[in-house]
């Protein structure tokens, strides 16, 4: 842990108030100093003639108050709520988007590619300020689009002074412009915050730079992709760039700037493209390092065994400032008391918990999900780290108490609580949100699971409360066997999404696993292995017919009718998850090798599927047949959140799949997802990332665990826009969608996506829902990640000799790397030892 991190842990006293935002070191502060090779003046908001209302709620004038480049600026007035919502809305969401728009006729914008325009905000205690910066374009591609995400850059603002916002739009279609609005989501205001929200604007101006490059495998010009976070001392260690005129690079100590390794760049070709290699893998001297090359250089990072350790605290940072229901200083008062679940004229007080978006919306898989990943996190830390365990195991709780909480004992309990708004915590007012509670085995099935991973962590410390757990998950998990009752097609997911088999069957046997675990009683165990059974009659075991065949991946079903695919939300880990407690209890049960083969074959299939990212190992999402939406248009639409549907989806769905790497009989591998509306891919790839971890230790493979090390890697900066994607770890982060709780440290995005069609990395700095949208979901599977991740290096086996002989280990060049006494050993085999 470096020095920073440590005062600031002494400064929150253990992240129990916020870590503190440094914005000049996010992608944004450093995009919006670039030099204006042009520019043209669009504005000078000294006339009202070009601006209109887009929408009602919106009051426009000229004002002297707050003032930059002129004796007025443009001022904007409109409410934070509404007495109720407008027709068509629904109840929880956004009242309205009130807007001001200054009309373009109809120009061609491609000769430039950055807006710019300052805001003053003025809304006197609202904790977090955003605005957009929209786009409308009437040419042959209309923005905004048909899903409303195109051309929308949302922006946190500074309250009570003037803001620079400056987006880059290379990217987006500008050939017929028709206007540039500045808008604002309504979503009410906390009872100590102004009723009224008022911005002024000043000189819209179009500029040109030279932009980013925001799409494809290779960074850009003088851009050096590397782990931010740092490097594990063993492990393999990559940083990769693309048309960098040096033939060597350097690795620099810090502080001293003394050259401790000099090595050729090695360029390398594939389905990536062409790119460069710097492989400084053989330093494993511990300390602080950057990486040079000609002109171009790197931020600083770790060689550290506990690398990930600061990104873990900053991680729970994140999940303190989405708790609902609680204070957070300088984030928002304690929330939502408001907020009703109503069963059979009964009724739950529904916050608590964590809020699952950019929004403040709560779902209750999301936070069983979290709730789960914490207290597997804090299992993995006790008796080796109890400072981090204890503030681990407390936001666990937090989470566990919610899931206890949110049920009636039917069967019927929290799924989604829709909201967008703050509300005034007084229920019998208008703004009550009123929230229907589902009947889901899946939801019942993964609320047990947590609830049996909390009788577990808190049995020697509350055994009351521990046993209080273990009750109410073997109630959830029996309601949740009556529904589902052997007919996998019967579950859902919250209410809302179908659930196919292997993933109903997945989390069913993670529960029963962990129930009989926490000594619920042997049926569990029987329970567990019945439901592991039907899970692997799911996966692709056998080599298929293919040019390139692949195995060990999932079908939705058992006779593997279609694959089980992953668009923006996943829940890959828990066949994994669930084998993987099998085979720890069950070691002697004749199905245990079934299992272990199942983890070992889809570790081999990530292994193989992630060669076409290489030297990034960015794990592709899966396969796909290109007939499948033609087909099974019923079994995989329906998991596509859209807004709109027609024919044109099938289609579309078919160029998709076209654009993966062909395999032969009409499959395809594709990096990034098939997906329309909602995008982002890192808690799919976060979500393999575990599984890839699990195989990697049952398997003892290092080359399984150096790919699991990718995953986290690419997240923090080794990715081709060199930048980190959680804010305040690494380098270069970027402001990600987050409205309500503002820019976080520790917040992760649904992801990078894919540009239409394409199966390439596309992040352009335009920032809206959802690939950029702030999630719970990729926070929670960075945090399941680090169960496997943030370990002490072991080396274990059995040798010959007497117990205690040393044993030395050598490097690759043959000198001692380490010594060890053997630990320990059996009489009836070799000694065992174990170097940590």
């Amino acid at each position: 842990m470096d020095t920073e991190l440590r005062e600031l842990l002494e400064s929150t006293h253990d992240v129990h108030v916020p870590l503190p935002v440094d914005l000049t070191a996010s992608a944004d502060a450093r995009l919006a100093a670039k030099p204006v090779l042009a520019s043209r003046l669009l504005d000078d908001m000294q006339s009202l003639a070009r601006w209109s209302a887009l929408t009602d709620h919106i009051e426009l004038s000229l004002s002297a108050e707050h003032t930059l480049h002129g004796p007025v600026s443009l001022k904007a007035v409109m409410p934070t709520n509404l007495p109720d919502w407008l027709p068509g809305r629904a109840r929880g969401r956004i009242y309205a988007e009130p807007g001001a728009l200054r009309v373009i006729d109809r120009e061609d914008w491609t000769a430039w590619n950055r807006l710019s325009v300052w805001i003053f905000p003025d809304v006197p205690g609202m904790k977090s300020v955003v605005l957009r910066l929209q786009l409308y374009n009437d040419g042959a591609h209309k923005v905004p689009d048909i899903h409303l995400r195109e051309g929308a850059h949302n922006v946190s603002l500074v309250n009570g002074q003037w803001n620079h916002v400056t987006v880059e739009i290379a990217y987006e279609y500008r050939d017929c412009v028709t206007g540039v609005a500045i808008e604002y989501d309504m979503c009410g205001h906390e009872p100590d915050a102004a009723d009224r929200f008022v911005w002024y604007a000043d000189r819209l101006e179009l500029q040109k730079v030279e932009a980013e490059v925001l799409e494809g495998w290779a960074p850009g010009p003088g851009r050096i992709a590397f782990s931010g976070s740092g490097y594990q001392p063993g492990q393999r260690k990559l940083a990769i760039a693309a048309g960098l005129p040096a033939a060597t690079f350097r690795v620099l100590a810090l502080p001293t700037g003394k050259v401790v390794l000099e090595k050729p760049i090695r360029t390398v070709r594939g389905r990536t493209g062409e790119l460069q290699v710097l492989d400084f893998s053989e330093l494993t001297t511990a300390g602080r390092y950057l990486l040079a090359a000609g002109e171009a250089t790197t931020g600083a990072f770790a060689i550290d065994a506990h690398v990930w350790e600061p990104s873990i605290w900053k991680t729970l940072n994140f999940f303190l400032c989405q708790r609902c229901g609680h204070e957070v200083p300088g984030k928002h008062r304690a929330c939502h008391a408001d907020v009703l679940l109503r069963h059979e004229g009964r009724a739950i007080v529904a916050n608590g918990g964590w809020h699952d978006a950019a929004d403040l919306a709560q779902g209750m898989d999301n936070t069983a999900d979290a709730t789960a990943a914490l207290l597997r996190l804090a299992e993995s830390l006790r008796d080796r780290h109890p400072r981090l365990h204890a503030r681990v195991l407390e936001e666990a709780k937090w989470g566990l108490d919610y899931t206890l909480r949110m049920r009636f004992g039917d069967g019927f309990r929290s799924a989604y609580s829709s909201s967008s708004i703050w509300t005034d915590g007084v229920i019998g007012t208008a703004d009550d949100i009123v929230s229907t509670p589902a009947n889901s085995p899946y939801t019942n099935f993964v609320s047990a699971h947590a609830e049996a991973l909390g009788a577990l962590a808190f049995a020697d410390t509350d055994r009351a409360y521990a046993a209080h757990c273990r009750r109410i998950a073997a109630e959830d998990y029996a309601l949740a066997r009556a529904v589902w009752d052997g007919q996998p097609a019967a579950g859902h997911l919250g209410g809302r999404r179908p659930v196919p088999a292997v993933a109903l069957a997945a989390v069913a046997a993670a529960a029963a696993a962990e129930l009989h675990r926490a000594g619920a009683g042997p049926q569990y165990r029987e329970d567990a292995v019945r439901f592991a059974r039907l899970l692997v009659s799911c996966q692709q075991r056998r080599l298929p017919d293919w040019d390139v065949p692949l195995r060990g991946f999932f079908y939705q079903d058992p006779e593997h009718t279609v694959v089980w695919h992953h668009n923006h939300l996943s829940q890959a880990q828990y066949p994994l998850v669930a084998l993987e407690s099998l085979i720890e209890q069950c070691p002697d049960h004749p199905d245990c090798p079934l299992w272990y083969s199942a983890v070992l074959l889809n570790g081999e299939f990530h292994r193989r599927a992630a060669a076409h990212t290489a030297p990034y190992g960015m794990v592709p999402e899966g396969v796909y047949h290109v007939e499948e939406a033609e087909r099974w248009a019923d079994r995989v639409l329906p998991l596509h959140p859209l807004l709109a549907k027609d024919d044109s989806l099938v289609t579309g769905y078919r160029r998709q799949v076209e654009q993966g790497v062909p395999l032969g009989k009409g499959w395809y591998l594709r990096a990034f997802p098939v997906w329309f509306s909602f995008r982002g891919n890192l808690n799919v790839q976060l979500s393999q990332g575990i599984g890839i971890g699990i195989a990697a230790r049952l398997g003892r493979d290092l080359g399984l665990y150096t790919l699991a090390q990718e995953q986290l890697e690419w997240v923090v900066g080794k990715n081709p826009f060199a930048s980190s994607l959680m804010c305040g770890e690494g380098h270069d982060w970027i402001p990600l969608y987050a409205v309500q709780c503002g820019q976080t440290v520790g917040q992760l995005p649904v992801g990078i996506q894919s540009f239409f069609e394409r199966d390439a990395p596309y992040f352009p700095q335009v920032c809206t829902a959802t690939y950029k949208e702030v999630w719970i979901f990729p926070a929670t599977k960075w945090v399941w990640n680090m169960v496997y991740a943030h370990l002490p290096a072991v080396v274990a086996g059995l040798l010959p000799g007497a117990p205690g002989e040393p044993v030395v280990f050598r490097r690759a060049d043959g000198s001692v790397a380490a010594s060890a006494a053997g630990c320990g050993w059996c009489p009836a085999s070799p000694t065992r030892r174990t170097r940590r």
